[in-house]
């Protein structure tokens, strides 16, 4: 069994809050961080936030496919290995902004 958390990080804004509460949950026993709207940059942060901190067991793992989906996972290796990963990406069914317009 391994604990999960998810957290929308609004694109990293608040870095050093959001960094916080990461290793906040990883006191708490998470052994994965569900990390959403995490951008390239953030990724950096965290990933330096990580090595400074002793938790070189912890990898990041992403994808970033057009705007808005980028999805971050960080997880501690010693618990949870990756295989065989794929990205699905599921249709939208939401209006584009054209649709959205009303006349």
């Amino acid at each position: 069994m391994f604990t999960l958390a998810t957290y929308n990080i609004l694109h990293g804004h608040y870095e050093g809050l959001i960094l916080g509460n990461v290793s906040a949950l990883i006191q708490k026993g998470m052994d994965i961080i569900c990390l959403q709207e995490a951008d390239s940059p953030f990724e950096t942060s965290l990933g330096k936030h990580l090595d400074a901190n002793g938790l070189s067991s912890w990898k990041i793992s992403s994808t970033h496919h057009g705007v808005g989906t980028h999805l971050a996972f960080v997880r501690n290796s010693s618990r949870v290995r990756l295989e065989n990963t794929e990205t699905l990406l599921l249709p939208t069914t939401s209006p584009g902004p054209i649709q959205r317009l009303k006349f």
